[in-house]
């Protein structure tokens, strides 16, 4: 059959023929909300096939599991928009333009209108070669994804016009995302925080039973680095050394694990492992308990 001819679901079920009998219910049901949240917007099925394939995470049981979660309108309306649609382009400036002034009007130290705040996204998210909009894979909703780019645009601005590299002070950012200080942070803390958990208690899970036991005994019973020294029988810069390793491999088990997961920038991983690492006592603690 040629390329021309191939259907959406011929280009997924070439990826999982074991899935074709799924992906030939799912798939058409799962398009009609897409058109229709989005009328008039039309891909090519090869293309828009591929690029779901590639905004599946790592890891995911089924591509029908994958799909069926997926907000796969959004990714549509994203797509057609890397593809250079001038009705896609002018569906999104619609739809996220409350969004835009929502921003500009409380990220005020950026002093940027809304107007100019959509023109700098626009160049941002849909120049080509590579539209950074294709970085967007349905695991969120492209409204709060938008509105986190919109931030870090306001906040670049701000330190552009400041002369600064520091970030904006929380007041100055006060409600962008019902968050303090760290807007990215929180959006992320709170759109990943199911795989951060995950992740998290597979990782401890894979560590050995004596660096779990120091974990556990420091952080959930209190014990000093001499009394842990004391209670395995070791040096105390021995006992220091093991716990901070049995850390190390801890937050580095969760950042693999993740990345299986994600399908998200460097940055925006390391902004999820920053928020597991600033949860970590809490997490910890709860997370030891359950693992034995």
């Amino acid at each position: 059959m040629p390329p021309s001819e191939l259907s959406l679901v011929d280009v997924l079920a070439a990826h999982a023929p074991s899935e074709r009998a799924a992906l030939e219910v799912l798939v058409p049901r799962r398009m009609a909300e897409a058109r229709a949240a989005w009328p008039g917007l039309v891909v090519d099925d090869v293309a828009f096939g591929a690029h779901l394939l590639a905004c599946v995470p790592a890891g995911s049981p089924s591509l029908a599991a994958a799909l069926e979660s997926m907000r796969l309108d959004d990714v549509y309306l994203a797509f057609a928009c890397a593809e250079g649609d001038a009705k896609a382009l002018s569906a999104f400036a619609r739809a996220f333009a409350p969004e835009y002034a929502a921003v500009a009007s409380q990220v005020q130290a950026a002093r940027i209108s809304p107007d100019d705040l959509a023109q700098m996204l626009a160049t941002r998210l849909f120049s080509q070669p590579e539209p950074k909009i294709r970085d967007y894979a349905g695991q969120g909703k492209l409204r709060n994804w938008v509105r986190v780019a919109a931030v870090r645009l306001c906040v670049d601005a701000s330190r552009k016009q400041s002369g600064r590299e520091r970030p904006m002070a929380p007041e100055q950012v006060p409600e962008v995302l019902d968050v303090g200080a760290d807007p990215e942070l929180a959006f992320l803390k709170r759109e990943h925080r199911d795989h951060m958990r995950a992740a998290f208690e597979e990782a401890a899970a894979e560590l050995s039973s004596e660096d779990r036991n120091l974990l556990r005994h420091h952080h959930t019973q209190g014990m000093s680095i001499d009394q842990l020294a004391a209670a395995h029988g070791i040096h105390r810069a021995t006992a220091a050394r093991r716990l901070q390793r049995a850390r190390e491999l801890l937050l580095e088990g969760t950042r693999r694990r993740l990345m299986e997961r994600l399908r998200i920038s460097e940055g925006e991983l390391d902004s999820v492992v920053r928020a597991a690492e600033s949860q970590f006592h809490v997490t910890l603690e709860r997370v030891l308990r359950s693992v034995t």
